[in-house]
């Protein structure tokens, strides 16, 4: 896939379009990448992913380039659409009890009379 490719199917597909949206038909699959790496092996560009792994590594080879890899990668799929999953695990905030704190530490700040004055006392 071409950057011309890449730029439009971006276009067309929005992270943000998804947002609170169902992923009925989504699943998450382990699928094939195929990239181009620079001089010293470093990844620099996706070509695309695939859900075989053995057709990838054939597409790779016949490519003739020496420059193509594959590695395996998770993506958040229908089969038509799909979104790159890092495999990092992040630390999710309790929003609620957090919220909770910093609405008591904000009224430490305040005098009783600006308390008073807000409704707070």
């Amino acid at each position: 896939m071409d950057t011309a490719q890449k730029e439009m199917l971006a276009q067309i597909v929005n992270v943000k379009d998804w947002v609170a949206k169902p992923l009925t038909g989504f699943a998450i699959r382990e699928m094939t990448e195929a990239y181009r790496v620079n001089e010293d092996g470093t990844p620099t560009e996706s070509i695309g992913y695939f859900k075989n792994q053995d057709v990838a590594k054939a597409y790779v080879g016949q490519q003739n380039a020496p420059y193509l890899r594959t590695g395996q990668a998770f993506v958040l799929t229908n089969g038509t659409v799909g979104f790159l999953l890092a495999s990092d695990v992040v630390y999710l905030f309790d929003d609620e009890a957090l919220l909770v704190d910093i609405r008591e530490k904000a009224l430490a700040k305040l005098s009783d009379v600006e308390r008073k004055v807000l409704g707070f006392l």
